[in-house]
């Protein structure tokens, strides 16, 4: 299933959390909101890149039809959660960050109180390096008071804070961006790019478990850029990871996103290529995003559980979509999957919490928690990818 949403209409970025509240139509329609720093430029796609993406449309149009899924746009989307990109806080942002910083102060101390000599000594350590940065702060903060500071999390953190970094990265940055993100993974943005599903997998693993999050991007921000993953497979930093055109990702994302459009590619000789946000084969660019069997495979290699890929037929869709209910309910969540996003069939990648009283709650790579009546979601299902267990750790 070819993937393209880098045309994806977002809301900006509101605050607070709202629950429940249609999307206004104003928001439906503009980009997500741009961080300051580093400067963004857009991708100026060539001639042959504008022919291909408007055969590739016409492609994603036919197979969403033969899979029997709606083409129309989504009309019961609503906003549940947006906690903002941890790299371009607002003002608001960090005025709450620091109101529940001081608030929490006692319970903190008291929590600190209860670890470990060597654990009190590696949060203060981590206290210190992030004390700057009041969001960061405040998820570590939240991340002790909620006992999901964990022994391996927190040595991967404190290992972060000191381990040698290839050049150009900006280790205060790395260790705020990671460390809310733990906290909080809904934050964890695709931005403009196109990398819904190396993103949905990245958030997936941090929700999972958040110290091996940690170690995979600790792995890539180290200066040989190498990094093992559970199934075995070895994830490279790439050269562009930096590029300008870019989004606005946070560093965490700017470095394991495209590493993981590189493991999902299925093709031989297949590549991502960051720097232009699509698949290449040798010199020849491709499309943009993964197919569904490369989000399996990249799930499995990160989090080391099965996933199966079910692809939705119109004789299928309403078994196949059981199996995801009954997996969602049984604990085995979050469940991955593709949507038809919008009448030109493009596909998007987005993982479902809960199903519950007529209604989908589901995380969207955009840094977002959203909800849809669940007949509308149903209906726009291209493929999902299956947990066949329950994660190893809690969810975030």
């Amino acid at each position: 299933m070819l993937v393209n949403n880098r045309s994806t209409a977002l809301p900006v970025n509101p605050r607070p959390v709202i629950v429940a509240s249609p999307l206004p139509a104003q928001a439906v329609a503009q980009p997500a909101a741009q961080p300051v720093a580093p400067p963004v430029q857009a991708l100026q796609p060539s001639l042959l890149s504008r022919i291909w993406s408007g055969i590739g449309s016409l492609f994603h149009q036919g197979l969403a039809l033969l899979l029997g899924a709606q083409l129309t746009q989504v009309k019961t989307r609503q906003l549940l959660e947006d906690p903002g990109d941890v790299n371009d806080p607002t003002a608001a942002d960090v005025a709450t960050a620091r109101s529940t910083l001081a608030r929490l102060a006692a319970p903190e101390q008291a929590a600190l109180a209860r670890l470990a000599p060597a654990a009190r000594q590696q949060f203060q350590g981590l206290a210190k390096a992030v004390n700057d940065r009041p969001l960061a702060r405040q998820a570590l903060q939240q991340l002790l008071l909620d006992d999901r500071l964990t022994t391996p999390l927190l040595g991967n953190l404190s290992t972060l804070a000191t381990a040698p970094l290839a050049p150009g990265i900006d280790r205060p940055a790395l260790l705020a961006e990671v460390v809310a993100e733990c906290q909080n993974p809904v934050r964890i943005n695709q931005h403009e790019v196109g990398t819904c599903g190396a993103t949905t997998a990245q958030i997936v693993l941090a929700r999972q478990d958040a110290a091996e999050y940690v170690r995979l991007v600790a792995g890539l921000a180290s200066p040989q850029g190498t990094v093992k993953a559970r199934g075995g497979a070895t994830l490279r930093r790439q050269d562009s990871w930096a590029a300008p055109a870019d989004g606005g990702r946070s560093t965490p994302s700017r470095l394991l996103q495209p590493a993981l459009m590189d493991l999902g590619a299925l093709i031989p000789l297949n590549h991502y290529s960051n720097a232009e946000d699509r698949e290449k084969l040798g010199p020849i660019g491709l499309w943009g995003g993964l197919l569904g069997d490369g989000e399996a495979r990249v799930l499995r290699q990160i989090t080391g559980a099965n996933y199966e890929n079910l692809t939705f037929f119109a004789w299928n869709r309403n078994g196949n979509w059981e199996k995801l209910k009954q997996a969602a309910a049984s604990g085995r969540g979050p469940v991955p999957l593709q949507l038809a996003w919008g009448p030109n069939g493009n596909a998007h990648f987005v993982q479902i919490d809960s199903v519950a009283g007529g209604k989908v709650v589901f995380v969207n790579p955009h840094g977002l928690r959203e909800q849809m009546d669940e007949a509308e979601f149903k209906a726009h299902i291209l493929q999902a990818q299956l947990p066949t267990a329950a994660p190893r750790m809690m969810l975030a």
